[in-house]
């Protein structure tokens, strides 16, 4: 709070709470000092002196104690949160009151060019330059120094003026105040344009039409039988250029748009301001952007709530943007440093408009930066991909909400009307649950680049951790966040709920290098308590493939596939047991991670025909239409080598594709090298699901195929489950 003027230094004096910089406290003078109304102790420190300057023309020597009549106000009090013009107009209202007419001040920091605060004695120094109509002090050569001028739409504890960590010293001078006299200054018709809203509006560059309601989606009108649909927002689209035409609803965004309108309801229905702020986190590419966009024009079409929207994209053509949406209408301003956004905060309540009753919503924006910014109180919705930690005292006013990855189904339905289905497995391959890098054709390179932070294990063990979330290693790329029961609203919003994976095959299989098996063990559970059998099956594949690298025994007990109709064979059984046997997998391996489309797969198959002793373990680096996880050279019974493709599997009926087998082992059968397709699952102590089974197609008819390749499937146990059983 700014207080009383000191009678005999002249000096308007607000007072600070000494643990705090710029911390709005009430406090009253009296004239044996200063007082916090708390408890009406004397409290000597942290006085925050404003000196009035002497008017223009007027030498300081002579005429400061004339104009120290400004220190006979009674008291200013003023939040230090509020824009500098209202700590103008406070000054105006108390000397208007007294009989002293000053038509507008001019506020400037005292603070020299070596960043030194002006104590009393410089302030004597001080004399305000006709021409440039502010205050300046003469330097060794003679040479005028001016001083910062206080804006008057930016807060009074801006970054610009004080910043959040401001700490008073004694006996310093941190404002100079410059009367102005007689005609309206160039300032003060510049203050005026700029903070009525009213002609910040006039001035934008960038207006248009808000969608009509009917042309928008009812997005809280939606329910499970949406699900899977794709709703057109064209009209969205076409004005903020990032959304797209067409919206996805999947069961995650019911549920958070159900916690969204139950914490707002009263607000909406009631007209009651609900003292909470809205947080939508979860990790990079799961929509949180496109939900805020949708929720924007709801409440500003449906409800008719002027919003207040500040955007910041990492990259891209796109600028950082403010946008209003206000009376019908749209206007957006280029915002690079969000000064836009806080000069329409205040603009609001100049003009008469309740700022807490306008919706004033972030995206994109990390917590670190809107507590830098001074935002962490203005605003209503924010978007944030980083860690949000309320301190305790804010949790009540907080309403924190996980948008989760992606699931695969999700993905799948999306990516069918759009591109064909082997451009799918191959784009889910990397992208895991983000739809970002789903529909990016840049997400390989976005993944590597987020591994390379991955330096050591404990790097890794973190992605299945909340830790460093928002981190310099940026790893959020990579790591989806989920709930453990996507059907229950109430795990969006209970951290305890949340988890943390990895989904990209492809990072997970570029790190099994790194990480023992007890990694995608760990990964394997966390998938199990969310109910994702799409990520079980990918941590069980990197359990694999890590078991290799790291040599643990693996044990392989295998049946013939029988490939017939069970329908019309009954005795398939007996087929199975035409053909069974046991593999033992353990000592060094070389394992290769290779061929980064279809066309380079078979370039490494051709390879390791011609040079056999050129590896022992395959993984390839691309989606093969979830046929092929990996080729090993294993030795089978009899002593017989085989290159033997593996597809693992939790499934009892798994996706097969013939071509793409066959283009794979054809080198190696055109060198007269024995194969064989092995399906393998973990073992199940409770049932024998390799009799239950099925392929799909469930019978390969390829002719090439039943000529060269014998067909298995089989169950397998590592070291570990060995020595427990």
């Amino acid at each position: 709070m700014f207080d009383d003027y000191d009678e005999e230094m002249g000096f308007l004096s607000p007072r600070h709470a000494a643990d705090t910089s710029l911390e709005s406290v009430s406090i009253e003078a009296e004239r044996d000092g200063f007082y916090d109304l708390e408890d009406h102790r004397p409290r000597e420190d942290h006085m925050l002196n404003i000196a009035d300057t002497p008017e223009r023309g007027r030498n300081p020597l002579t005429d400061w104690r004339t104009v120290s009549s400004l220190a006979e106000v009674d008291g200013v009090e003023i939040d230090d949160g509020l824009p500098v013009w209202k700590l103008k107009d406070a000054i105006k209202e108390k000397e208007n009151s007294k009989g002293r007419v000053i038509r507008d001040l001019q506020l400037f920091l005292a603070k020299q060019q070596d960043g030194v605060w002006l104590n009393g004695a410089g302030v004597t120094a001080v004399a305000v330059d006709e021409a440039g109509a502010g205050p300046v002090t003469l330097d060794e050569h003679g040479n005028q120094q001016p001083f910062v001028r206080m804006e008057p739409l930016l807060w009074i504890k801006s970054r610009k003026h004080f910043g959040e960590n401001f700490q008073p010293g004694e006996g310093q001078v941190y404002v100079l105040v410059v009367p102005s006299a007689g005609a309206t200054s160039a300032e003060v018709t510049e203050s005026t344009k700029l903070s009525t809203l009213e002609m910040m509006l006039k001035q934008c560059k960038v207006s248009g039409d808000l969608p009509k309601e009917d042309d928008l989606p009812k997005l809280f009108e939606w329910t499970d039988d949406n699900c899977g649909n794709v709703m057109a927002i064209n009209e969205i689209d076409d004005i903020v250029h990032f959304t797209g035409s067409k919206f996805y609803v999947r069961k995650e965004i019911l549920c958070v748009l159900e916690i969204f309108m139950n914490v707002y309801q009263d607000e909406f229905d009631h007209d009651k301001v609900v003292n909470k702020q809205f947080i939508l986190m979860g990790s990079p590419g799961t929509g949180k952007s496109c939900i805020l966009a949708l929720i924007c024009f709801y409440v500003a079409v449906h409800y008719k709530r002027p919003v207040v929207w500040f955007r910041q994209v990492a990259g891209g053509l796109y600028p950082i943007t403010t946008r209003l949406f206000y009376k019908g209408k749209y206007y957006e301003w280029e915002d690079a440093k969000g000064e836009i956004y806080e000069t329409l905060y205040n603009a609001m309540g100049s003009s008469g408009i309740d700022p807490i009753k306008c919706w004033f919503c972030l995206d994109g924006i990390t917590q670190d930066k809107v507590i830098e910014k001074g935002w962490f109180n203005q605003y209503k919705l924010l978007a944030t991909s980083g860690q949000f930690s309320p301190k305790s005292g804010a949790v009540p006013f907080v309403k924190m909400c996980l948008v989760p990855y992606w699931r695969q189904k999700d993905l799948e339905d999306f990516g069918r009307n759009h591109m064909q289905m082997s451009d799918v497995d191959d784009r889910l391959f990397v992208s895991g649950g983000s739809l970002r890098d789903f529909l990016s054709d840049d997400a390989k390179t976005t993944v590597l680049l987020a591994l390379k932070e991955i330096e050591k294990p404990e790097h890794a063990k973190n992605l299945l951790t909340t830790i460093g979330i928002g981190s310099s290693k940026q790893i959020d790329r990579i790591r989806m966040q989920g709930v453990q029961d996507r059907n229950k609203a109430e795990h969006y919003v209970n951290v305890e709920k949340w988890a943390s994976c990895v989904m990209s095959k492809f990072a997970l299989q570029r790190m099994a290098a790194m990480m023992s098996p007890d990694f995608f063990e760990t990964l394997m559970g966390i998938a199990k308590g969310m109910k994702d059998d799409r990520l079980e099956v990918v941590a069980l594949e990197g359990h694999f493939h890590s078991s290799v690298r790291h040599q643990r025994s693996i044990l392989v007990q295998y049946y013939k596939y029988d490939n017939v109709n069970r329908k019309t064979v009954h005795d398939w059984e007996s087929i199975m047991r035409q053909e069974m046997g046991s593999i033992e997998v353990n000592g060094p391996s070389v394992v290769k991670f290779e061929g980064g489309n279809r066309k380079e797969c078979v370039a490494v198959m051709e390879s390791w025909a011609s040079n056999p002793s050129e590896m022992d373990y395959w993984i390839p680096a691309t989606s093969l239409c979830e046929t092929i996880d990996a080729v090993a050279k294993w030795t089978l019974p009899g002593k017989v080598v085989r290159f033997c493709f593996l597809q693992l599997t939790k499934a009892t009926i798994h996706k097969f594709d013939a071509d793409v087998l066959w283009e794979l082992a054809q080198p190696f059968v055109n060198r007269q090298l024995p194969v064989c397709y092995i399906a393998l699952l973990p073992e199940d102590p409770d049932e024998d699901k390799r009799l239950r089974f099925r392929m799909n197609p469930v019978e390969v008819t390829l002719q090439t195929v039943l000529d060269h390749i014998p067909l298995y499937v089989a169950h397998f146990q590592v070291a570990s489950q060995l020595t427990s059983g």
